[in-house]
């Protein structure tokens, strides 16, 4: 057994015992093991509640928490009852589902089988949770019913979670919790994407959001990444790094694939290769991702004779993924990094193209149309960079394709 197996054993043992029986080390062992696991998370950018906790909050929820696990496909929670306790993960995962139909299946029932079974029974899936994730909360702080299901996901073998009664929430969690909220409705309020959401898909972004936070060179995404999140930005700076000669590999076989040349102008129907000439120029400073220093402003980096330019610096309001998801690429576009303490909220790509491209038809229109228009100003200010260095065969030349081609390559609507 390795050492995190048998730590979550300890933690196990020491939590089956009656709140009454815990001793003041199981206690500490247990608390200093929820702080071990808030880090792990914080280090994926993940915000887990127990690290944000005071100690004297966490140990009286360690006090009186109740220990359960349950077994692949077990329901904990279903959409519409009234919500008396929620959970906190240790370990294994759940899927968050929400459905449009009324169904007969109850809390503590099995679901056998995998996705399809799950989907047909509980509706779509909205998010898969993992350890340190808060689940059945929404009920706690807003005195509502069931907003979702949740499940254990068929990808782990069992659950482990601990319980928390109302009680115990208001006892503990109530204010930390609440804040998260308004966070999130804070955000979606001002939000220029979602103003004309109806209430019920306006709650359902809420529900979908779930927040993460960044520190100065923390590296978010990565170039070439399979996407499967959209970011929004509360606050911060992140640059976006831009490897041109990625460019055509990642996408041109999709592009192939999609027939876009026929739309396109004589000039642009051979999709561009070869694209960088460039002149070899000093290194920029790099930090220990191979990056150039993100401290420095924009104006201040010097090129690299490396493929890594800056491609852009996106902050307050902005995301990461909707080009790529809008009009279908494969992969990440940019790498993102952190210039700042940044937070951010995500949101998984199924959600995302459920609320905005599907529902919210408007949305997405809107959507395609800033991204274009953010695209053409990003090229330009690097045209101009490279213009005012004599070079003039550079990515700007994919990007100026990428656009042009973005309405035959959107999601259909």
């Amino acid at each position: 057994m390795t050492d995190a197996i048998l730590m979550l054993d300890r933690v196990s043992r020491a939590l089956t015992e009656p709140p009454s029986d815990r001793n003041e080390d199981d206690l500490v062992m247990i608390m200093n093991w929820f702080k071990d696991l808030s880090r792990a998370e914080e280090k994926k950018g993940k915000v887990c509640v127990l690290g944000e906790l005071e100690d004297g909050v966490l140990k009286a929820l360690v006090k009186d928490s109740v220990l359960e696990t349950w077994e692949t496909g077990r329901i904990l929670i279903k959409q519409g009852n009234t919500g008396d306790f929620m959970y906190i993960i240790l370990s294994g995962e759940c899927e968050v589902r929400v459905s449009s139909n009324e169904n007969s299946w109850q809390e503590g029932d099995v679901i056998r089988g995998g996705q399809k079974e799950f989907g047909d029974a509980l509706g779509v899936l909205v998010g898969v949770v993992g350890p340190g994730s808060v689940i059945g909360e929404v009920a706690l702080v807003k005195n509502v019913t069931r907003t979702a299901n949740v499940i254990v996901s068929p990808s782990t073998e069992a659950c482990t979670l601990i319980r928390i009664s109302r009680d115990l929430f208001n006892r503990t969690l109530q204010e930390h919790l609440r804040r998260l909220e308004q966070e999130r409705e804070d955000f979606t309020n001002g939000f220029h994407l979602v103003s004309n959401f109806n209430p019920k898909l306006r709650q359902q972004f809420i529900r979908a959001l779930m927040k993460e936070k960044h520190y100065n060179g923390d590296i978010i995404v990565r170039q070439g990444d399979k996407i499967e999140d959209i970011y929004f930005i509360v606050s911060g700076d992140v640059i976006l790094y831009l490897n041109p000669n990625k460019l055509v590999s990642q996408y041109e076989l999709h592009l192939q694939a999609k027939n876009v040349y026929s739309i396109l102008p004589e000039a642009s129907k051979k999709p561009p290769s070869g694209l960088l000439h460039r002149h070899v120029t000093t290194p920029r400073p790099q930090d220990g991702n191979g990056f150039g220093s993100p401290n420095l402003p924009l104006s201040m980096q010097p090129m690299s004779g490396s493929t890594k330019v800056i491609w852009s610096c996106v902050s307050k309001n902005g995301m990461l993924g909707d080009f790529e998801v809008l009009t279908q690429l494969p992969s990440r576009m940019t790498t993102a990094v952190a210039q700042t303490e940044t937070v951010l909220f995500r949101m998984n790509l199924p959600e995302f193209r459920r609320l905005v491209i599907k529902e919210g038809r408007e949305t997405a229109k809107e959507a395609r149309s800033l991204a274009k228009t953010a695209l053409r100003y990003r090229n330009g200010k690097r045209r101009e960079k490279l213009n005012a260095r004599g070079q003039t065969e550079s990515e700007v030349s994919f990007v100026d394709y990428l656009i042009r081609a973005i309405d035959q390559l959107a999601m259909p609507i």
